[in-house]
């Protein structure tokens, strides 16, 4: 199990960091968009 960080939560970032963490890796991610972040901890979707 691997520890990755996912720098930039767009589109890409959050499809890529999705199935690690369905693979069973330690993922966090950062983006400095507020909304994004909120609908990413809020609703478990990148809106």
């Amino acid at each position: 199990m691997a520890h990755i960080a996912v720098l930039g939560m767009g589109n890409w970032g959050t499809a890529i960091a999705r199935l690690w963490l369905l693979e069973g890796h330690h993922v966090k991610g950062w983006t400095i968009e507020q909304e994004v972040y909120e609908s990413i901890t809020m609703d478990g979707i990148n809106r």
